[in-house]
């Protein structure tokens, strides 16, 4: 019996579906106007749903871009040397970034960074792909797009991730030119070593500022560090096997890109990037880094004790100060190399200190500016324990120099000729050298840390030896104590900073504070006959330039400790070198020093020369030549000085003006 007719009722669904006048399975299949009809909705609705959400996601505001951003600090020049905060950025305007570097970024990460529209049509469906079968989403995305996610979302893979990306990439380009983008890509961008941004990276490789990363090599290495940072920032074989492989890539596309020529190509070397930093980090001159932090940290932590409104270190490690330090690096570069060819070439590599404190010979300098006080430069050592702010070392007879100045403060000795010698040891001497001493900034160390004395505090403010260097000094503070005798007797607390800034505003400036220690007639006096005893030492040693500047030796006890200190116009330089052994486990270590008496086969009575040599030879590095590192005062000259003599007391006069 046949199945009954299906009449049609002439009443039209706006579905039809299960389709009328069909049977079965045959029903549940959709009608061509019905599969169009669907599929047009539901692209209209996705392209209706899509105009919605990209209306409403404004274009970020660029300019009021607040980022992350370290603390520097830099010298006095306003070059940075080390970079700490919460992510290790600085930004730099495009126009400071080499064309190089760029053009280095956009062959490897975006060739058509220039002339898309801010997004990769191919990554977008491969990421919708992935999503769909549940894989990780890959990368790919263009400059704009890698700019975004680092600026405004997370790094958590996910289609909606990708999405805003997708909208906020195209805002941004509609609404900011090329340059402005890889300007703020360059400056979000991570390197590895801990480095937000080109500059910062530029930094950790290669010691430089990114205006330095000129040449292709150099470009081509951070360009590849992009790809994978935390992978290629390594320095195992394995990593940086993939790094020059990554390297000659960027290389490659540099010359599809038109950036570089075939015969420039074949011409770039692999260059050679700085060490990962360990205990102390050096930059490319040898200038312990380290060293310098700390020494900075210090201060802050000194200047918010006394002043509140001045951040302490604690504080600027959380990123957006600028902090401008005394210290130049050209004299910090000279102090190396006068220590390292004075001292360290001549004993050879095993006399060398390791990182531990006291192994070896050890060499302390600082230099220091008498008409203000600022700290120049300094020579800490190889090791975390700075050997020029740090150590507390016997400074030895120089301390001859201040007892003399102290005794001339009995008006009596004016009437007197005075020449080169030994000043008296008499307990009326004795507290006029500490009297002096509290003055100069050299009894700070001492009452401060008493453990470090000779002998009880009380004993050793009227100890007649004090004037031959018993009480144990920092060649900073004896630098800074010095520069009485080359500022007509005036005294400026050593100081290392200049500027202390919060985003760019200023919160403190460094003025320096003047003290009068000596009488003018006193500083005249003393002066000179420190000029009558340095050309006395020249005479006899050739190193030694008689008349370029003032200079004095010291030693102690023999000859455990030697010193050089002396000045050229306003630049006043100490030096000690010292041996130290550490003895016993690393639980129990205790440091004992050693004699100098035959080391490098000099004797005990000339170990001074070891000092001498390289004060010498620094003093002319950072004094001398048409472009000498350091400039002397205004209304002052480096050498020659006077020609030495006895100086007859009587005839020293006062200046115009009753200074």
């Amino acid at each position: 019996m046949s199945e009954p007719r299906i009449v049609k009722t002439g009443y039209r669904r706006i579905i039809d579906y299960p389709r009328t006048g069909r049977r079965g399975w045959r029903a549940l299949i959709p009608s061509r106007r019905l599969v169009l009809t669907t599929f047009l909705g539901t692209a209209i609705s996705f392209l209706g749903l899509i105009a919605v959400v990209y209306a409403m996601v404004r274009t970020p505001d660029l300019a009021n871009l607040r980022l992350p951003t370290a603390s520097v600090y830099e010298y006095s020049n306003g070059t940075p040397f080390a970079i700490v905060g919460p992510q290790d950025r600085v930004s730099v305007p495009i126009s400071q970034i080499p064309p190089t570097m760029q053009h280095a970024i956009v062959s490897i990460e975006n060739p058509t960074f220039y002339t898309d529209s801010g997004i990769s049509p191919r990554g977008i469906v491969r990421a919708f792909v992935n999503d769909v079968e549940g894989k990780p989403l890959q990368g790919g995305s263009t400059i704009t797009q890698q700019f975004v996610k680092n600026a405004y979302l997370t790094d958590k893979q996910s289609l909606s991730r990708k999405i805003a990306e997708i909208f906020k990439a195209v805002k941004i380009t509609q609404g900011y030119s090329k340059p402005q983008i890889l300007d703020y890509y360059l400056n979000t961008v991570y390197f590895g070593r801990g480095s937000y941004g080109i500059d910062a990276a530029a930094e950790a490789y290669f010691g430089v500022q990114a205006n330095q990363i000129t040449d292709p090599a150099r470009a081509a290495y951070l360009a590849a560090l992009v790809n994978e940072p935390s992978v290629l920032e390594l320095t195992t074989p394995a990593a940086q096997t993939q790094l020059r492989q990554r390297w000659n890539l960027v290389l490659d596309d540099m010359v599809k890109s038109g950036y570089l020529s075939a015969k420039q190509r074949a011409a770039v070397r692999w260059p050679s990037a700085l060490k990962p930093g360990g205990e102390v980090q050096y930059d490319a001159d040898g200038v312990n880094v380290t060293a310098l932090v700390n020494v900075t940290n210090e201060s802050l932590d000194s200047l918010h004790a006394r002043n509140p409104a001045v951040p302490d270190a604690t504080t600027v490690e959380q990123g957006g100060y600028t902090i401008v330090t005394t210290v130049n690096h050209g004299a910090m570069v000279d102090a190396v190399q006068a220590v390292n060819a004075g001292v360290y070439r001549k004993l050879g590599p095993g006399s060398e200190p390791s990182l531990s404190t006291g192994a070896g010979v050890h060499v302390g300098l600082a230099t220091i500016d008498a008409a203000t006080g600022e700290l120049l430069a300094f020579y800490p050592g190889d090791s975390a324990y700075n050997d020029a702010t740090q150590a507390q070392i016997e400074p030895g007879s120089q301390m001859g120099a201040f007892s003399m100045a102290a005794q001339f403060a009995d008006s009596s000795l004016l009437e007197k000729e005075v020449a080169p010698g030994v000043p008296t040891t008499s307990q009326s001497a004795a507290e006029s050298l500490w009297s002096l001493m509290g003055k100069t900034g050299l009894t700070q160390n001492l009452i401060a840390d008493p453990a470090e004395l000779p002998e009880p505090l009380s004993k050793l403010e009227q100890d007649p030896e004090l004037s031959i260097g018993i009480a144990p000094e920092s060649p900073v503070r004896m630098a800074s104590a010095f520069g009485i005798f080359a500022d007509n007797g005036a005294y400026h607390p050593f100081a290392t900073l200049l500027s202390v800034a919060d985003n760019g505003s200023t919160v403190w400036t460094y003025t320096p504070t003047t003290t009068q220690v000596l009488a003018y007639a006193q500083s005249k006096i003393s002066t000179q006959i420190l000029r009558d005893r340095h050309a006395l030492t020249a005479s006899a040693n050739s190193f030694l330039d008689p008349d370029a500047a003032v200079g004095i030796p010291g030693t102690i006890g023999g000859d455990v400790t030697a010193w050089y200190s002396g000045f050229n116009a306003n630049i006043v330089t100490s030096v000690a070198v010292w041996d130290e052994v550490q003895s016993g486990k690393a639980s129990k270590a205790y440091i004992t020093q050693h004699t100098l008496a035959g080391l490098g086969n000099i004797l005990a009575d000339d170990s001074a020369e070891w000092p001498a040599t390289v004060w010498s030879a620094y003093t002319a590095a950072v004094t001398s030549g048409t472009s000498p590192t350091l400039k002397p005062a205004p209304g002052r000259t480096f050498g020659p000085v006077p020609a030495p003599g006895i100086v007859n007391a009587a005839s020293v006069l006062k200046p115009a003006g009753g200074q």
